[in-house]
């Protein structure tokens, strides 16, 4: 049983303290003449590491496996084998094997392979690394079996087009080069990790929801580009659960289906341009939001009644996503409505859902938890109010309706 995850291996004696950083790892677990190893081989060095598993784990902590987290603490020698950003599912499965393991039981037949100094050996075929020019496949191409490939500082101006046949990629790192877009293709790899970060990225191409991409990837790093915009169904990419979009020329991000990420605990916003925050961050229980060194606009003090009659695509959009029918009907809807639809608007007065034009305000939030900004700026968060009457109501007691 093969994890790519990050690793860390460290004493667990508590009188030492853990060094050093978790890299980037093959981890394999296998039986040779009933004994089960596990066999660590780092991405970024040719170094490998054999550790006994069988008749040799001392405790499992298992309490961060939802975030890609376990540690197997050994006994002799007294290591804890620390993985991290490993694929939740992979690791309730290792977990079901070491509980096994740990209580004496015999584990059943096929479930580790035997003799597995092959796959140990094809570790290298899983992964590849490439930090000179020279060495880059100009004319060989790409190995089809390849997991993690790492294409780090060699100028590259244009995406590779054969990355794109590399159908069992899990890791791509194109980091620190000169891309300027990434090609729609992208859309049928099944990454689970995409770092893009310093280049010279000025857009993201529109992602299917039925996509292999929107379904498969948790990470991605678009930091240090040149990004304006991104398209409003940018968080149809429902698996994510760390997204890095810092030092950008980002004007606002988009909301549409942000609401509906259910495993999103990290989001990086620093050093843009952002002059509020969309109300869904607010509901969103993230474990880390960085949006310092962004120019937050004030929060309001009043918001003035209009003096013309709401739209009918408003007062329609108002009674449909009330309605129950929404849910059911959602999918059938033209595109661009459906999306439009799609940004979480709650009133601050009512509590109900808006339509797709209500009033506007900018609200200070002071409850931020986990949340690194500017103290002389803090952000504003952008609210809404579904009516004239709860603007009127709002109006008269402001202090009853806030976000804290």
């Amino acid at each position: 049983m093969r994890i790519c995850s990050k690793v860390l291996v460290s004493e667990w004696d508590a009188c030492q303290r853990v060094v050093g950083k978790p890299k980037e790892s093959s981890v394999l677990f296998y039986k040779d003449e009933d004994i089960v190893y596990v066999n660590i081989s780092y991405v970024s060095s040719n170094i490998s590491r054999r550790y006994k598993i069988s008749a040799n784990i001392e405790k499992l902590f298992i309490g961060h496996v939802k975030d890609g987290s376990l540690t197997i603490r050994l006994k002799n020698p007294a290591k804890d084998i620390m993985l991290q950003k490993a694929q939740p599912s992979e690791l309730r499965r290792l977990i079901e094997i070491l509980d096994l393991i740990k209580s004496g039981r015999k584990l059943p037949r096929g479930i580790l392979k035997r003799n597995a100094s092959t796959d140990i050996q094809s570790c290298s075929h899983h992964r590849l690394r490439i930090t000179r020019r020279e060495d880059y496949p100009f004319s060989q191409g790409f190995s089809a079996s390849l997991q993690e490939l790492c294409v780090k500082e060699l100028r590259l101006r244009q995406f590779d087009t054969r990355m794109l046949k590399l159908s069992c990629l899990r890791s791509l790192d194109l980091s620190k080069n000169y891309l300027e877009r990434i090609p729609q293709e992208i859309q049928d790899l099944n990454l689970v990790q995409l770092y893009l970060n310093n280049n010279l990225l000025a857009s993201w191409p529109s992602i299917p929801e039925n996509s292999a991409l929107s379904k498969s990837l948790e990470y991605i790093n678009l930091a240090h580009n040149l990004l304006v915009w991104l398209p409003d169904d940018f968080w149809l990419l429902s698996k994510l659960r760390n997204v890095d979009l810092s030092t950008n020329l980002l004007r606002g991000i988009p909301t549409a289906y942000l609401h509906k990420l259910q495993f999103l605990v990290i989001l990086t916003l620093y050093s843009n341009q952002l002059d509020s925050l969309p109300l869904v961050l607010t509901i969103h229980r993230l474990n880390e939001l960085s949006v310092h060194g962004n120019t937050f606009l004030p929060s309001e003090t009043e918001v003035k009644p209009s003096k013309v009659a709401p739209s009918l695509l408003d007062c329609a959009s108002l009674a449909f996503v009330r309605s129950n029918w929404y849910p059911c009907l959602e999918k059938c809807l033209p595109w661009k409505l459906r999306v439009r639809l799609a940004v979480f608007r709650k009133c601050l007065r009512c509590r109900l859902s808006c339509g797709i034009e209500p009033y506007r305000i900018l609200v200070p939030y002071n409850s931020w938890r986990n949340i690194s900004s500017d103290r002389m700026n803090p952000p504003s968060v952008l609210t809404y109010l579904c009516s004239d009457e709860c603007v009127r109501a709002y109006n008269l007691n402001k202090w009853k309706y806030t976000l804290d």
